[in-house]
């Protein structure tokens, strides 16, 4: 009984060494894995798609788990936002700062969103040169400008033969990416599209854009619609004398002799982008939001 007592002993320790071991191993992992989870340490990259609002949750930029936030300060100071929104792509840093340390990563803000564009539909005459862009009315975006271009063929095939047809479109912004769309179009004989541009009077929209003004109140007002890239053109003189002029004599009846705290002047466009006049929004000293009038 002795002799089995003895030879049975060495086999309990190794057993109990083997044990005491694991137990030290898995303690000194979990130690590890504490200790990782609490350094300090902040992520490489963070990515946003533009028009994202960055976020100011410190816990966003870390990889480490916090115990108390009041330790932490970030710093999105090199980061370009508007109002928290981030509208313009590019690769920024940010900062955390533990307990005095510093630690910094990139901010990479890019733009993977197709356009939203809306489409005018032409009528052009037969063999008249224009552009594609004249296809375009509005394409919203966070990578500007955007371009236009043919899905297939040339102008001059489109306009070669009197009739109507539709055609594809690829609007594509700044950073590459494509909407594939189409426009109707027809093509006339003894008629031009600039002269159409010339003669429509029908606001399309405003810039900058305002939701109160009711489409009507001009100061300056055209007879004819031109393009605003024509810089020569004698109408731009109407638009300087009025700047210059006394805006409290184009107040409303009911409010002259008040004074403007304030005045904003809004281009007004036709949808192809001709100019057929000016309005302009004041704001009194009493608050009273107004439009000034010609008169007319």
């Amino acid at each position: 009984m002795e002799n089995e007592y003895y030879e049975s002993n060495p086999k309990k320790a190794k057993k109990t060494f083997i044990l005491i071991t694991l137990i030290v191993v898995i303690l000194f992992i979990v130690f590890l894995f504490v200790k990782n989870a609490f350094t300090f340490k902040v992520k490489s990259v963070i990515t946003y798609e533009a028009g994202d609002k960055v976020s100011d949750n410190i816990s966003d930029y870390l990889l480490n788990k916090i115990i108390n936030i009041n330790d932490y300060e970030l710093d999105l100071s090199d980061v370009i936002k508007d109002n928290g929104i981030l509208n313009t792509t590019g690769e920024y840093t940010f900062t955390v700062i533990y307990k005095g340390n510093r630690q910094s990563g990139k901010l990479i803000v890019k733009d993977t969103t197709k356009p939203k564009v809306t489409i005018n539909d032409l009528v052009v005459g037969l063999n008249e040169d224009f552009s594609e862009s004249e296809f375009l009315m509005t394409c919203d975006d966070y990578s500007l400008p955007c371009s236009v271009s043919l899905k297939k063929g040339t102008i001059k095939d489109l306009t070669s033969e009197v009739g109507k047809k539709s055609v594809d479109l690829i609007v594509k912004d700044n950073a590459g990416n494509e909407t594939i769309t189409s426009a109707n179009l027809e093509v006339r004989n003894n008629y031009s599209l600039e002269t159409s541009k010339t003669n429509d009077l029908e606001v399309s929209y405003t810039d900058p854009i305002v939701s109160d003004w009711d489409k009507k109140t001009y100061v300056l007002s055209y007879s004819k619609a031109f393009d605003p890239n024509d810089v020569n053109n004698s109408r731009w003189e109407y638009y300087y004398d009025m700047i210059e002029s006394d805006y409290s004599n184009y107040l409303p009846s009911e409010y002259k002799g008040m004074s403007i705290k304030s005045a904003q002047v809004l281009t007004v466009y036709n949808r192809f982008h001709y100019i057929i006049g000016f309005a302009i929004r004041v704001e009194l000293d009493d608050g009273t939001i107004t439009y000034l009038t010609n008169g007319e």
